[in-house]
């Protein structure tokens, strides 16, 4: 897709296209992987997103905001938005559910995490380890895994 830019504003995932903005809707495609993808290009931050969630969109911009919504789907592997599926825009409602997001933004010390640390550094809660979600941004907790069901 050509001429796409992300914004992040107070936590609020913006696209613009075509000089025109439109906020990331909170629909069953956000999740960790699209945050992931959107840390990594835009923050050139290896681990990717801490979080990813939705908020209704009264909640999270309290000033004028874009009328629409546009829904994306990844998986984690692309190295921007634009490679992801990018559906039809929708309108935004107050109580309409958007997209927000944390990324890192500091070094974290090795001693730091207590937990699984992947291979970029990231730290997660073991529970993420292995749930067919990539959690870590570079897969790393998903690999090496077996069924939980043996």
């Amino acid at each position: 897709m050509y001429g796409l830019k992300v914004f992040i504003d107070r936590e609020v995932v913006q696209l613009e296209m075509s000089e025109e903005r439109f906020l990331v809707c909170g629909t069953k495609f956000w999740n960790m992987a699209a945050a992931n993808v959107i840390c990594r290009s835009m923050k050139k931050e290896a681990r990717g997103a801490v979080s990813a969630s939705k908020k209704n969109a009264l909640e999270a911009l309290s000033y004028s905001r874009p009328s629409q919504c546009i829904s994306v789907s990844c998986t984690g592997l692309e190295f921007s938005l634009a490679e992801c599926t990018i559906y039809k825009p929708q309108d935004v409602e107050d109580h309409t559910k958007i997209a927000t997001i944390k990324c890192y933004n500091q070094a974290q010390a090795p001693d730091q995490c207590s937990e699984f640390r992947c291979v970029n550094g990231k730290c997660i809660p073991y529970e993420l380890t292995c749930d067919g979600v990539d959690d870590c941004g570079d897969n790393s907790d998903e690999m090496c895994c077996q069924s939980k069901w043996l």
